[in-house]
């Protein structure tokens, strides 16, 4: 029985398999693995920046929030906590399958 390759040498050895039958596929196979992988990279990409954006967040929130809340809630405290909760509804937005 011929064993299959492991996950990284599969994508070689398709492509060099279709590349004897025709190298028109070989090429459109290696541009869809591409485009694939660029893809992955990206979604990637957003989930760091959103955890980045969420450490930001909360570290301000933890630094400025103490001292803005101890003389009580004024208009500019009200409008601070609504941005707030609107960064977490992008984030959460941005991170969403």
């Amino acid at each position: 029985m011929a064993e299959r390759p492991s996950g990284g040498d599969s994508n070689g050895t398709a492509a060099s398999s279709l590349a004897d039958d025709d190298p028109r596929l070989a090429f459109i196979y290696q541009e869809a693995v591409r485009g694939l992988t660029q893809q992955q990279n990206l979604v990637e990409n957003m989930s760091t920046r959103a955890g980045s954006l969420i450490f930001a967040t909360a570290f301000a929130n933890s630094l400025l929030g103490g001292a803005a809340l101890a003389n009580g809630l004024g208009l500019w405290d009200w409008i601070a906590v609504a941005l707030l909760f609107g960064i977490g509804g992008l984030i959460v937005f941005m991170l969403w399958p």
